[in-house]
């Protein structure tokens, strides 16, 4: 039966610290969420409104990419004979592999039961059949069928990215592809092929009963029987993407995506918007009527109709003033509506002159502008902070205004959306450009694979007028992998600057962003410091190094700190880590990391930058950033150098860094080039992420100096490696040393002389796609 009541939030988490990529309920009040930060969390929602973390799971590995876990399903006891207890099953972005975990609980083992391994990319999708077997998708366009032993039955058909797959009641596979087929399964054969959707299907989920839901970046949901008949479809005009869909208990369909939040469908038709402040990459419709989601901006979000289970006024009407702050454009109007706030119903400036209720308290305020202004109570100064104007909708007056791209002008800018663990990025187009060529820079540029660039191409034509569309499949600039370099006859290209284009046939190099280490699991650091200080405390040499109990409170409220998105730090917390930076050279590890750890604020990042270049001489030597590079990266424990060389990677996505970490630039690397020949892999893999970070500094500041000490240093590396199994390792050196010799003729000639070639090619025939793949271009780039 049909609940009119509204939707509003309930509770709102940020534990991850990167994105959410998949929500799910489980049972017994319990809650699984997946991220880009590689974590999976188990959660248990403690009262109406709150949600409290029980287990961290960290199994699956990292690459470069740094896209962490893609998916997750809960399968439930008495599943087929493989889980009589139950079983959690996660998918790895990075490393290609299923984990499968025990059945979730307080009492859980963070050990995996199984990894299955065997997919050639990125697995994206997992889900299983009644009778317990594991189903998964992959970006190598196949779809898996497991048993635990790793036993595993390949079906093929699909001729893109597989995003998405679905166990269904009867016993039948659904799998959703990029290539915008939805394919029907049983018994290893492909019984139908679902053509309905006019773009890459993106979700599939279970409609009780029924059959199943579809969605796609067609932006229509579509329900369909276990035989694959649509029996029902609506198209949601204003979203930019679906990528989620849901249902609840009472049959009311969810979804989710790009733009315009959450949106509860009855009957084919939207019966409530809820405001959403980021994209939504993951819904689930909870037992109880309730609504979960997992958003790009690392949180994990309740919405109820029950108000026994909605939060207080104050943090609603916070929310809401967020939602409209996430809107793309300034400009609110009379009578807006986002989420369920109304600018004609909110106070005027009268409300002020009222006092709050208690510290922090949010009050929303309309201006004599008819805008709305946000607010919060200081009690310490008695009085109403502005902390700053809300935004509204769109103003499609002012649309044009927002049509660049690093200041350059274009006559259309879109927001491309490359599928699950890439994030939209935005592209730029003129009427008359090579929109083949405008594609492949675009995915040259952000170091994402070409098989995107027919749907690139595809959708730039169908969003543009007609006039300009007739001219652009008749390219010259278009790369086909395999294809000879005949170009293809077409009209004069209008006249204008041509600019120059990258090779296109260069897959990872150069890399353009730079590569952080933001995850931790706190739970451990805290437990491995509370026996590091036992320790200390109980031997009379070493008392006078101990953490007194005041200083034990000031850390361990910066556990706390970390968990929230602005990671705060005060004086009293950075003291008690230049104590714990001098503890004895094997004990001092666990400092080292909190210190990586809290330079992902950029508040924290500058105080620290100011106390090294503003301290007076005499203290000089005792601030944060020199006791990190005294203490850690020259000791000679491999943990305290590979933390050092972590905290130093993530100080570079602070552009006023830079400029230090080019001084010394020289000293750093010669202090970590013993670790060329290390056997820990951790701190080896943490000198070639730098060396990497380096190298994408120098593509923005040139330094003919850095890059011959960094090439030298990774021509070590990638010969050292070549005879060993460290994908990492080998992957970020070569995707380095791409960056650092792309487009430039000295530094190329350099690689030669040294010799870096005969180590490139001791990696032609990995195993591993990536390390060969870069490992070829490198190759072609030096001929």
């Amino acid at each position: 039966m049909a609940d009119d009541r509204q939707f509003r939030l309930s509770a709102e988490i940020y534990g991850h610290e990167a994105d959410v990529r998949k929500v799910r309920e489980i049972a017994h009040g319990l809650i699984v969420s997946v991220s880009r930060d590689n974590t999976t969390r188990i959660w248990h929602r403690e009262s109406a409104t709150s949600l409290v973390q029980l287990k961290v799971l960290t199994g699956h590995l990292r690459s470069v990419l740094q896209m962490g876990v893609s998916s997750v399903i809960y399968i439930p006891p008495g599943t087929g004979t493989n889980f009589p207890k139950g079983a959690l099953v996660t998918s790895g972005w990075d490393d290609n592999t299923i984990i499968v975990w025990a059945h979730p609980d307080i009492e859980m083992s963070t050990d995996p039961i199984t990894k299955l391994t065997g997919h050639e990319a990125t697995v994206t999708s997992v889900s299983y059949t009644p009778n317990g077997d594991i189903i998964s998708g992959s970006v190598d366009k196949t779809v898996r069928i497991w048993k635990l032993n790793g036993e595993c039955k390949t079906l093929t058909g699909h001729e893109h990215i597989v995003w998405t797959v679905l166990g269904l009641s009867n016993g039948t596979i659904a799998s959703g592809s990029a290539d915008k087929t939805i394919r029907l399964w049983s018994d290893d054969q492909c019984i139908r092929v679902l053509t309905a959707h006019v773009d890459a299907v993106r979700d599939l989920s279970l409609y009780p009963g029924i059959g199943f839901l579809s969605c796609s970046n067609d932006c229509s949901v579509r329900l369909w029987t276990n035989e694959g008949e649509n029996i029902q479809s609506a198209h949601d005009e204003s979203a930019l993407y679906i990528y989620t869909v849901s249902v609840l208990p009472t049959q009311e369909i969810l979804s989710g995506g790009e733009r315009e939040g959450i949106k509860v469908w009855r009957d084919g038709n939207v019966t409530q918007k809820i405001g959403h402040p980021s994209s939504i990459w993951s819904i689930c419709g909870l037992s109880n009527g309730d609504i979960l989601t997992g958003g790009s901006d690392g949180a994990i979000r309740i919405f109820s109709r029950d108000p026994t289970r909605q939060a207080p006024e104050d943090i609603l009407q916070s929310y809401d003033a967020r939602v409209i702050g996430s809107q793309p454009n300034p400009g609110p109007k009379s009578g807006q509506m986002v989420g369920d706030l109304n600018l004609n119903q909110l106070s005027g400036p009268e409300a002020l002159l009222q006092p709050g209720k208690q510290n922090g308290q949010i009050l929303l305020v309309r201006n004599a502008e008819n805008q709305a202004e946000l607010y919060y109570w200081s009690e310490s100064e008695n009085k109403w902070i502005k902390e700053g104007a809300v935004v509204g909708a769109i103003d499609t007056e002012a649309q044009s205004e927002t049509n660049t791209i690093n200041g350059v002008p274009y006559q259309y800018v879109f927001k491309i959306d490359i599928g699950d663990g890439y994030p939209a990025r935005r592209i730029g187009y003129n009427l008359g450009d090579d929109v083949y060529s405008i594609a492949n820079k675009f995915l040259f540029d952000n170091n994402l694979p070409e098989e995107f660039s027919d749907q690139i191409v595809e959708y730039i034509i169908k969003n543009t007028p007609a006039s300009s569309a007739a001219r652009v499949p008749f390219s010259t600039g278009r790369y086909i992998p395999g294809a000879s370099s005949q170009q293809v006859a077409g009209p004069p290209p209008i006249s204008k600057p041509k600019q120059q284009q990258p090779p296109p046939t260069v897959s990872y190099f150069p890399q353009q962003t730079f590569i952080s280490f933001p995850t931790a699991n706190y739970e451990a650091i805290q437990k491995k410091i509370t026996q590091i200080n036992a320790e200390l405390t109980a031997n009379e040499a070493t008392k006078s190094f101990a953490l007194s109990d005041l200083e034990t409170k000031y850390l361990f409220t910066l556990f706390s700190s970390l968990s929230t998105p602005n990671r705060s730090v005060n004086s009293d917390q950075i003291r008690v880590l230049k104590k714990m930076l001098g503890w004895p050279e094997n004990q001092r590890f666990p400092a080292l990391d909190l210190c990586r750890l809290i330079v992902m604020s950029n508040d924290v990042a500058k105080s620290i930058l100011s106390e090294h270049t503003q301290g007076e001489e005499a203290i000089y030597s005792q601030d944060l950033f020199n006791l990190v590079l005294q203490n850690g990266l020259k000791s000679k424990s491999p943990s305290c150098m590979m933390l050092s060389l972590r905290f130093l990677s993530n100080l570079f996505q602070w552009d006023y860094f830079g400029p230090v970490l080019l001084e010394l630039r020289e000293d750093v690397l010669d202090s970590s080039a013993d670790l060329v020949s290390s056997d820990n892999k951790a701190a080896k893999l943490a000198l070639t992420m730098l060396l990497l970070n380096y190298a994408v500094y120098f593509l923005k500041f040139p330094n003919r100096d850095g890059k011959t000490q960094c090439l030298s240093l990774l021509n070590e590396i990638i010969e050292s490696s070549s005879n060993t199994s460290d994908d990492e390792v080998v992957f970020a050196a070569l995707v380095a040393l791409g960056t650092l010799i792309y487009k430039d003729e000295e530094s190329c000639q350099l690689v030669r002389d040294l010799g870096t070639k005969k180590g490139i090619s001791a990696h032609l025939n990995s195993s591993t796609t990536k390390v060969k793949r870069c490992a070829q271009d490198l190759v072609k780039f030096l001929q």
